[in-house]
């Protein structure tokens, strides 16, 4: 199954997180304007 065709967002928040305390981290793009997550 083909990707959804991507906009471009114009605004991007970015949030960076820790599941266990120093360990296992991640970052979530989001576009702020649909609020809708773009990657993690």
């Amino acid at each position: 199954m083909p990707d959804q065709a991507w906009t471009l967002p114009r605004v991007l928040g970015v949030d960076d997180f820790a599941i266990q305390r120093g360990q296992h981290f991640g970052t979530l793009l989001t576009d702020c304007e649909t609020s809708r997550p773009l990657d993690l």
